[in-house]
């Protein structure tokens, strides 16, 4: 029986009905047995209830109903009670929500309330010194948890006889948290008025403020109550009963001491402000008290780190308005850290009225994203605490993918209301980016009215992505504290890139003696100074050393000798042989777990029974172990890691090994148990096989919640223990589709590529070995790494299809010749082939080759496709059809943009035809793609770009995998905004391409948004040098082992108007003439738009050669030149190729010195060009109209910076200027 906080979960009901009546059948399969009902209250019904596996009692409370607020405060319940874990508080065991019904169980208290306890049946009035002994006991434990309460930022609001009872030993208990809120009056407002008025302060019924003082004066109430066996105010009237609690408590009886009614009276003051603390209550008890009290205090005050207190303060106080900040705290194991961060960061939100966001990462994890998790929750929290018209200026884009990510975000209504009128995408890759997105733009927009500070502790074992998140969120002028705690700088540094933004270390350092000793002195009171100085010298300044010695010390008393050396191994070891074997053995398989487990895993490894729950009760007093709320993940760990490190130092291998094969054995029996943990204790014990076996499962847990990158660890290291036997394939198979999912598309192929090996060696099927290697190629050719999946692919490419014609000519002749024979078969409507496994297979590898080649190598392309295109029309295959239609629209669109422009719009839309009858949304998004492709061939720029948009969307909600199609829709809208020349909307583009890219791997897409028209805004910046750069740059991942590529054709154009730009005419005519021999080699020309592009380029730096040339036969040469690309492109049939044809035209007539025809060539070309919607090229003609003309007015924008420059870098008309 878990005796711990764990979250059991099975799917998440649909938030808002009432969950179903708990029947004892349906209790039953939850391994739990109601005996009778406890009582009824505001949360639920509480139950006795019988744990069948472990055989243990436990409460068992029921909820009323399920909806985002129960989920949130049964999650916040949870993780304040295991941040305190008090000896005086309930236990929390489980939480189980399993279809409709929730419940959780916790620690069954079976004896009397405290006024039963403190008076055994005296009779009421009478006092005697029995009761004032058990009293002060009672209070004096009450106190102490209320000050730990306190001291976390927490108050109880409930205090009262039936919520305090008495367990074994004279163990006080502290029961029913439902109305638990934080100190702050600014967080109560979710339960204004709470409590039983009986026991609440007069502030606490007429205001929605309450603070610490509330629970006191109900303890001071309770406190009366168990000396008179009566309450002091009774009545229903609130008016009433306010104006008799102002006036004070009534008569004591006879016999009450003195300082025991002035202590109750004090804590029943009407005025908060007058009331004591809990501590100043614990202190004064002490002081009468004939037991003894003594309690180390589990919060120890801050020693020795003013200084570095002050300065995350500063960084707080001169936070940027415009810019984060990161504070990364870092020291040794115990030496302060969260401690530091936790005071301060409590005084700033009580100071500054800040918005604090506190998370923690754990050394393992199977949630997604453990590094956001924690915020996400606290956030949620902020966000109900604003006012709605705030709320719903904070709701983001994109608000279903977020409460698909982090559902506890349906708990705010604004949120929850946005996401119900959306559709989550479908993709988990994009599903997990579009939910990140739209948690930083709330974080963004939150920032703006408020101060935000971010706290991540035990930041060392963040993972990746969340990391990723947090520093793509500090790259933005987002004006936000992050502050980390970590073991070693070096990690954070690893984790998040300084660069950028402004960042401190506090590296936290050694105490010194003297700091050591007042703080041992703080926490322990009146203590000999013998003992002080023994364990400020054994505890090397780190003070959680010293409060392990300290503990010790406590529970030895006059047993402990203190002139002997102390280590940490030392102080375990003997606190360990006093607590017994019990305790000793579940502290042990606790420590080598190395991750959170429950207390039912760990008594049924270690065959502990009934003591198990005992056992960790003793534990955590001992500060040995805590619990973590941490959801489906089990709850108990280590308290400290010092602790984990040196017990675990302390065990042999062989001890180890049988820890991990217990673990390993409970959880195997357990269907429901976690194959992460699972995995990793049968790794350690040596057991390879059941490991392997784990392996896969615990990968498949971890892909199903997105955890991509930790799947990638668990399948990496499920192949660490492979045997070399067997068949490896399912693992790499596995693998390859994590690395893919996460976007690593080289890794995929490699992975994909193992896997096929593996499925060789093994004899198996070959068809599934061929298809892996498929796989592979085209991960590698959809990233962009094209030499290396080409020449994969081309293992796979039955002999007719690798052998590509030798020429341009006898290329073309052959595509033709299968079109041809491709229209036949489907215009006679001959009788299909059936769609034979093999005939599958040869379509699926070609059709890898067309879209793998497409953007790499034009030729290739267009021969691959007009293979596949012909074996599709052959079979009655309806995906490959619709594929061939959808690509085949493209490529006559290229060819032919006005001759064979029905026939290419007919294709396309009998393929959008035949996707929606499939229904295929990868499809569709593939029709969306090529349609968008042949507008752009069009020159219909808006359609393009809006298609495009379309595809994306589409991509993006309802597509898995989806990236390489992304790609494509980001590639043609970059070129389609580049020839409209709409700079903001490139620069929105890029960036957001790029982001994706880098998340990815995606050379793809990364190199094509980085060349030719998208370093428009450089240029338009005025920064020439940065444009090459970031061209040549990406560039260099190109394949150079392929003809001249579309890519090196629009980065040749990027190259050359960057010449232009610099006035370095002869340089660009020479790029241009350098190009010509592969150009013309090349199919890129049989493209009519790049054609029309060609012509434009050979004017344009011929024109601008003529200038600068002083050889008057290479001037005349360079003229003709220009004249003959004019007059081509006055003869095409696109209309923006007619008006850079007008354009090129009048830069000719300069030249010639005919003004007139001059200008009436730049007319016609602005026109043509605002006709045809390119803004840029326009304003260029519209500036050399001014200069010829010698007017003043602007042609260009404010985001222009050099307009002379940019006019030139489009039009180069010399004379003009």
């Amino acid at each position: 029986m878990p005796a711990s906080p764990v979250l059991h979960t099975n799917r998440h009901p649909p938030f808002g009905p009432p969950q179903e009546a708990l029947t004892s059948q349906v209790l039953r399969k939850l391994n739990y047995e109601v005996s009778q009902e406890l009582g009824r209250g505001h949360g639920g019904t509480v139950y006795r209830a019988l744990h069948i596996p472990t055989k243990m009692e436990v409460a068992l409370k029921t909820l009323r109903g399920f909806d985002p607020d129960d989920l949130y405060d049964l999650k916040r319940e949870f993780r304040a009670l295991c941040e305190i874990d008090h000896e005086n508080l309930a236990h929390m065991y489980e939480l189980v929500i399993e279809g409709a019904h929730c419940f959780f169980t916790m620690e069954l208290v079976d004896g009397p309330h405290l006024t039963e306890w403190v008076r055994q049946g005296t009779p009421p009035g009478a006092w005697h010194s029995e009761i004032c002994d058990r009293l002060c006991e009672a209070l004096a434990q009450l106190a102490g948890v209320l000050e730990v309460m306190h001291g976390r930022g927490w108050i109880h609001r409930d205090v009262k006889p039936s919520n305090v009872r008495l367990s074994t030993g004279g163990r006080v208990v502290l029961l029913d948290f439902g109305l638990m809120a934080t100190i702050r009056g600014k967080r109560n407002r979710e339960h204004p008025v709470a409590g039983t008025v009986a026991y609440m302060p007069p502030e606490a019924v007429w205001t929605t403020e309450t603070s610490a003082a509330a629970d006191v004066y109900s303890l001071g109430v309770l406190a009366y109550e168990c000396v008179t066996s009566s309450r002091p105010f009774v009545g229903t009237d609130l008016v009433q009963l306010d104006r008799l609690k102002r006036q004070g408590l009534p008569t004591f009886p006879e016999g009450t001491p003195e300082w025991l009614e002035r202590l109750i009276r004090q804590m029943t003051d009407p005025d908060p402000e007058a009331r004591p603390t809990a501590s100043m209550i614990s202190r004064e008890l002490k002081k009468h008290s004939r037991t003894r009290i003594s309690r180390l205090r589990i919060r120890p005050p801050m020693v020795g780190r003013e200084r570095n207190a002050e300065a995350l303060i500063r960084a707080f106080r001169h936070l940027s308005p415009s810019a984060p900040t990161v504070v990364r705290v870092s020291g040794p194991s115990g030496i302060g850290k969260t401690h530091l961060v936790r005071s301060v960061l409590e005084r700033i939100e009580e100071e500054a009225d800040a918005t604090v966001l506190q998370g923690r990462c754990l050394p393992v994890a199977t949630l997604p994203l453990p590094g956001i998790d924690g915020i996400a929750d606290a956030l949620t929290q902020e966000l109900r605490r604003l006012p709605r018209e705030q709320v719903e200026g904070l709701v983001p884009r994109r608000a279903a993918d977020l409460l698909q990510l982090f559902p506890v975000f349906a708990r705010v209504k604004g949120f929850k209301t946005a996401a119900s009128l959306e559709a989550a995408a479908i993709d988990l890759r994009e599903r997990r980016r579009h939910g990140l997105a739209a948690l930083s733009s709330v974080l963004r927009k939150l920032s703006k009215f408020r101060k935000v500070v971010v706290w991540i502790d035990d930041f060392q074992w963040c993972d990746r992505d969340s990391a990723a998140f947090w520093g793509s969120l500090l790259h933005e002028p987002v004006p936000l504290l992050l502050v980390t705690t970590a073991r070693q700088i070096e990690s954070c540094h690893e984790l998040l890139d300084s660069s950028g933004f402004t960042a401190l270390d506090l590296n936290l350092g050694s105490l010194s003696r003297a700091e050591m000793s007042r703080l041992i002195r703080e926490v322990m009171g009146e203590a000999p100074t013998r003992v002080i100085s023994t364990i400020t010298r054994e505890s090397r300044g780190n003070p959680f050393l010293a409060l392990q010695i300290a503990q010790h010390v406590q529970d030895q008393a006059s047993e402990w000798i203190p002139h002997r050396s102390m280590s940490l191994a030392d102080v375990l070891r003997e606190r360990l042989a006093d607590l017994g074997e019990d305790a000793r053995r579940i502290l042990e398989a606790c420590c080598i777990a190395t991750r959170p487990v429950t207390l039912a895993t760990l008594a049924t490894a270690m065959n502990v029974a009934a003591p198990a729950r005992a056992a960790q009760e003793l534990l955590g007093a001992g500060r040995l172990i805590e619990q973590v709320p941490l959801g489906p993940m089990m709850p108990l760990v280590p308290y400290h890691d010092g602790i984990r490190e040196a017990l675990v130092a302390n065990l042999g291998a062989q001890a180890g090994r049988d820890l991990h094969l217990a673990l390993a054995q409970t959880l195997s029996a357990d269907a429901k148990a976690d194959p992460v943990a699972t995995f990793w204790h049968w790794r350690g014990a040596g057991n390879e096989d059941m490991a392997r076996k784990y392996a896969l499962r615990a990968g498949d847990r971890l892909m199903d919640a997105m955890a991509f990158d930790q799947a990638i660890q668990v399948y990496l290291l499920g192949l660490e223990v492979q045997d070399g036997s067997g068949d490896q394939s399912p693992i790499h198979e596995r693998l390859g589709a994590a690395y893919e999912a996460s976007g690593q598309g080289q890794l995929a192929g490699n992975a994909y590529a193992t896997a096929a090996r593996h499925v060789e060696t093994a004899d198996g099927e070959p068809f599934r070995a061929r298809e892996l290697r498929r796989r592979s190629a085209e991960a590698l050719l959809r990233s962009g790494f094209i030499d290396e999946g080409y020449r994969k692919l081309t293992l796979l490419l039955p002999v007719p299809e690798l052998q590509l014609p030798y020429s341009v000519s006898r290329l073309l002749r052959f595509c033709l010749k299968q079109k041809l024979l491709a229209g036949f078969r489907w215009l006679v409507r001959l009788k299909p082939l059936p769609a034979t496994r093999e005939l599958l297979e040869r379509l699926d590898v070609l059709w890898s080759a067309t879209i793998g080649m497409v953007w790499a190598d034009i030729a290739r392309s267009a021969y691959y496709q007009a293979f596949h295109t012909r074996f599709a029309f052959m079979t009655n295959d309806q995906l490959h059809r619709a594929r061939a239609l959808a690509t085949e629209s493209c490529y006559l669109a290229a060819v032919g943009p006005r001759l064979f422009r029905p026939i290419f719009e007919w294709r396309a839309k009998q393929a959008m035809r035949e996707a929606k009858a499939i229904g295929d949304p990868h499809l569709l998004a593939l029709t969306l793609t090529t349609s968008a492709t042949a507008k752009f061939l069009t020159g219909e720029w808006n359609d393009a770009v809006e298609m495009c948009r379309e595809a994306a969307e589409l991509i993006e909600r309802k597509c898995t995998m989806g990236g390489w199609q992304l790609s494509t829709a980001y590639i043609v809208s970059s070129l389609s905004l580049g020839m409209q020349g709409k700079i903001d909307e490139i620069e929105s583009l890029k960036a957001r391409a790029l982001e994706q890219a880098r998340l990815r791997d995606d050379r793809l897409a990364s190199t094509w948004v980085s060349v030719g028209l998208t370093n428009f805004t450089f240029l338009a910046r005025g920064e020439p040098e940065a444009a090459r750069t970031t061209s040549h740059a990406a560039l260099l991942q190109w394949p150079s082992s392929f003809d001249f590529s579309l890519l090196e054709f629009w980065a040749l154009l990027g190259d050359i108007q960057t010449d232009l730009y610099e006035g370095r005419a002869t340089d660009a005519r020479q790029r241009f003439e350098r190009a010509l021999p592969r150009i013309r080699e090349s199919l890129v020309l049989y493209n009519r738009p790049v054609r029309g592009v060609f012509h434009y380029l050979d004017g344009c730096t011929a024109l601008a050669g003529s200038r600068e040339s002083t050889e008057l036969s290479d001037r005349a040469s360079l003229l003709k030149a220009a004249r003959n690309a004019s007059r081509r492109l006055r003869r095409d049939s696109l209309p923006w190729a007619r008006a850079m044809g007008s354009a090129v035209h009048a830069g000719h007539c300069l030249e010639k010195r005919k003004l007139g025809a001059a200008r009436k060539a730049l007319i016609d070309a602005e026109q043509s060009f605002e006709r045809a919607d390119m803004s840029l090229f326009k304003a260029a003609v519209v500036h050399h109209r001014n200069q010829l003309e010698g007017s003043s007015r602007r042609a260009f924008g404010p985001e222009v910076q050099d307009p002379s420059a940019f006019a030139r870098c489009l039009l180069p008309l010399a004379r003009g200027e």
